[in-house]
């Protein structure tokens, strides 16, 4: 299994927000990814979610506790920044 193949390098990711999403089927976690003013759109059923949060968790600061916070957070629409580049 390679490693995941982003359109830029992870030292390009601005922002990193978790959220939920209503889904005819069920509740679904998602994740945005912020690189050069660009968000790129992942969600928790996509074949690479886990390539993908193992690689995000490489990030300086990122919260690994972002699952917790985004299951806390009851209902669809609520954001939790799990990292934010410093300018």
């Amino acid at each position: 299994m390679g490693r995941l193949r982003m359109p830029l390098s992870l030292a390009e990711i601005a922002n990193v927000t978790f959220y939920r999403r209503d889904d005819p089927e069920a509740e679904l976690v998602c994740c945005e990814v912020e690189i050069r003013g660009r968000r790129y759109f992942f969600h928790e059923r996509s074949q690479i979610w886990s390539r993908l949060i193992r690689q995000l968790e490489t990030l300086p600061g990122f919260r690994r506790d972002w699952r917790a916070l985004v299951e806390k957070a009851r209902g669809a629409g609520r954001r939790m920044v799990a990292f934010e580049r410093s300018a």
